[in-house]
């Protein structure tokens, strides 16, 4: 039984929309491009974003050219052939998974410092609101896919909204500047390079309504407006709301904002109320629960696009009912909620550390991926002759090493110097795997059945 053909543009839009959780971006990765980039953190949003629109547009043409099934996986085999397909596909499982799991953890300190404010307390409370927010999101992916973006697209708008709100109010009180639109004179341009990781990281899984292709009516028209609709609106966001938090800390106060644990918070008390400040919480925790169900709806159909091409039958049975793709969303859930049981049991340093780690991998391993898309199309665009848009791609990979560099030199502490040959090792074991056991390579359209399928690779 194929799965269900039955989304639209807005279910696109809302899987990746839900993916990026902007509410949770500029929760927490302003602060740190601010501390990268200084005043100048709403320039490295700016310049994060064309590179996410150039990064986006070779998605979109290989979408077009490409009939996808897995996204990258489809992509990179169609240029390199199957093995880099496999590998490219395992490296987004990765990323994929390690973004969903550090989501859920973060749903689990957002909804623990709510309920904090509002007078409840215990011990380890993050866990079981991050356990119930994984399980609520896996029954989710299971039942209805449909439902379960709208449910996304809804969540995160309410969060963005209230967001948007409060950016307005501190523009309309604090007036405007060009200030933060030029390089910080402590940072310099440098500084804007490494912030840019963290651009990278709010961006990253834009890229996640393209794991629908199988799903959606006409996919090649609705999977790439879907994904620059998704990177143009995102992107304004995130320069907007990140132009506002510098300006409401005041630009001879940006320290104070590099060092802020909840700068949304902060603001909502400054410029609105207290009471709206809970507001912010709630959005926070609305965003984080939206993008643990994005991204396991996501990474399990990766999980069971590299299972369908590669001979792993486990992983690609369909709920009869619901025609989702039940047993990769309970993996995925599973694996997610082990994860965050293990690092709460055998370590005493708190939620944050192993979410941060997680988003570290997460980042890494999704920028090799873009990099390679990247390459691919400039490949496929020489092949073409199309000289110019061959040097449009090779800027989007050149600007993806900017933050990729960055976030390996200068060497950081431990044991965050860990985490890039942790990824390394996964990628690495992918690719041997790919090229020993010559990966069956990409399923283009959906197998009617297991029959099918194994007739389908045996005679590859």
């Amino acid at each position: 039984m194929p799965l269900k053909r039955d989304l639209g543009l807005i279910e696109a839009i809302s899987l990746s929309t839900a993916m990026l959780t902007p509410t949770l971006a500029m929760s927490f990765n302003t602060v740190f491009a601010v501390q990268a980039a200084g005043t100048a953190a709403p320039l490295a949003f700016l310049i994060g974003m064309i590179a996410m629109l150039i990064v986006g547009a070779c998605f979109a043409a290989f979408e077009r050219r490409v009939r996808s099934f897995g996204s990258v996986y489809s992509y990179l085999a169609h240029t390199f052939g199957a093995e880099w397909g496999f590998t490219a596909g395992w490296t987004m499982l990765f990323a994929y998974m390690a973004a969903t799991a550090g989501i859920s953890v973060l749903s689990g300190i957002s909804g623990s410092i709510l309920l904090e404010k509002l007078g409840v307390h215990g011990t380890n409370l993050w866990l079981w609101i991050s356990l119930l927010v994984t399980a609520g999101a896996g029954w989710m992916a299971w039942r209805d896919t449909k439902a379960a973006v709208r449910v996304m697209l809804a969540m995160e708008g309410l969060s963005m909204t209230i967001i948007v709100a409060l950016a307005v109010k501190i523009l309309y009180s604090v007036g405007l500047s060009w200030v933060p639109f030029h390089p910080d004179a402590t940072h310099g341009w440098a500084g804007i390079g490494y912030a840019m990781v963290f651009a990278a990281l709010a961006f990253g899984g834009f890229e996640g309504a393209a794991t629908l292709s199988q799903e959606t009516k006409n996919s090649r028209y609705a999977i790439p407006l879907a994904l620059t609709l998704t990177l143009v609106l995102s992107g304004s966001f995130y320069v907007f709301v990140t132009y506002a938090e510098v300006m409401g800390y005041g630009l001879g106060h940006v320290a104070d904002l590099a060092s802020a644990e909840s700068p949304l918070s902060v603001l909502a008390v400054r410029y609105m109320s207290r009471s709206y400040s809970l507001c912010i919480d709630v959005a926070l925790l609305v965003s984080t629960a939206a993008g643990t169900l994005g991204g396991a709806a996501a990474t399990a159909r990766m999980l069971r696009a590299l299972s369908l091409g590669n001979r792993w039958p486990w992983f690609t049975a369909l709920d009869p009912k619901h025609g989702t793709p039940r047993t990769a969303v309970a993996v995925v859930s599973g694996l997610c909620a082990a994860g965050t049981c293990i690092w709460a049991l055998i370590t005493r340093t708190g939620p944050l550390p192993y979410a941060l780690a997680l988003a570290t991998m997460a980042t890494l391993a999704i920028v090799l991926v873009y990099f390679g898309v990247t390459v691919a199309e400039c490949v496929e665009a020489f092949r073409e002759r199309r000289i110019g848009w061959m040097l449009l791609a090779g800027l989007g990979a050149a600007l993806l090493l900017w933050p990729l560099w960055n976030n390996l030199y200068p060497v950081p502490a431990f044991p965050a110097n860990l985490w890039p040959y942790v990824v390394a090792v996964w990628v690495v074991g992918g690719a041997v795997y790919a090229w020993r056991s010559k990966a069956g390579g990409v399923i283009e359209a959906e197998p009617e059945s297991v029959e099918e399928l194994e007739g389908e690779l045996e005679v590859r």
